[in-house]
């Protein structure tokens, strides 16, 4: 389909124009149709009023009779990019960016993709905000540390942004997809997959990173050096991170055998997400993290350490 046949014919950008009647509106709807066929990536726009290349109209007076109806007018504009690519986005928002003759309804695979690309764009910061300051929020007041709380934020950041690298490179960029049983790479990546992958992985590194530093304050508290609080702490967490890593690697596997290249995704992703988060990030760069910081790692504004009831470390007491 791809290589023989003219495949972008099957997914055109869909334009109704449901208030539009001929020949009232020939003239408009010509002038509309050339603007649209200037448009970038746009190979031809086919409609009632003829086919048009190029801001002309190359054949005048379309011969399929359903561009019209009692209902109104509708345009096929054909692209030369795929339905599932981001350009193809982008002929949308350039195609509802054009003055029509009549209020226009803009649809198709294209149109579908880029309103999702649009909703989820929409509330990424402000859910972005949300999860950064709960997080901070909450670690912090747990840890009655403000840099704690921020360095556990920002490895979980690092350690996403291999995932979400590791992800493209072998769905979107190809590599070791033959050892995956995937058949033809797309070149795209699923518009769902790195939001789910995203929360998902946020979520268990998080956890493992609660667990690192649960033990690791515990041992401060009772007055033991950062260095060796951190050393404690990695000794005693160690072999739950590992059995908690290889049993979710193990579930996420079984997920990368599906057929569905989406499931595939989320699968093989999040497993060596886990896999980066439970070795790299949380036994090597995290407590070096911590050791390099020293005594800094518990700074925390004194107005709040009283709120807290925090006693000097060592003292035996409440937080």
């Amino acid at each position: 389909m791809n290589h023989a046949f003219d495949r972008a014919t099957l997914s055109p950008v869909q334009v109704v124009l449901p208030q539009a009647r001929l020949p009232r509106d020939a003239v408009r709807v010509d002038a509309y149709a050339r603007s649209l066929s200037r448009l970038p990536h746009v190979t031809r726009v086919e409609t009632a009023t003829g086919n048009y290349s190029a801001g002309s109209r190359v054949q005048p007076s379309s011969a399929d009779p359903s561009y019209s109806s009692p209902a109104g007018l509708w345009a096929a504009v054909i692209t030369d990019v795929g339905p599932e690519t981001g350009e193809g986005a982008n002929v949308v928002r350039a195609v509802r960016g054009v003055p029509a003759p009549v209020p226009a309804l803009v649809g198709g695979a294209q149109a579908w993709l880029a309103d999702l690309q649009d909703a989820i764009s929409g509330h990424q910061l402000t859910a972005l905000l949300v999860i950064a300051t709960v997080t901070l929020a909450l670690v912090g007041w747990y840890t009655r540390s403000i840099v704690l709380a921020a360095k556990a934020l920002l490895t979980n950041a690092l350690s996403l942004g291999a995932t979400l690298g590791v992800m493209v490179l072998i769905f979107q960029d190809g590599y070791l997809h033959n050892w995956l049983g995937i058949e033809e790479v797309s070149g795209v990546t699923d518009t769902m997959a790195p939001v789910l992958i995203l929360c998902v992985a946020f979520g268990l590194s998080m956890d493992y990173e609660i667990l690192l530093l649960a033990r690791t304050v515990e041992e401060h508290d009772r007055g033991v050096p950062t260095r060796e609080a951190v050393a404690r702490g990695i000794q005693h967490t160690a072999r739950l991170f590992t059995a908690s890593a290889l049993i979710v690697i193990v579930v996420m596997s079984a997920l990368a055998t599906s057929g569905l290249v989406v499931l595939k995704a989320v699968g093989v992703s999040i497993a060596v997400a886990v896999l980066i988060d439970a070795t790299i990030v949380r036994l090597l760069l995290v407590p070096a993290l911590m050791v390099l910081l020293g005594r800094f790692n518990w700074w925390f504004p004194s107005t709040w350490r009283r709120a807290r009831g925090r006693r000097p470390s060592g003292s035996p007491g409440p937080w």
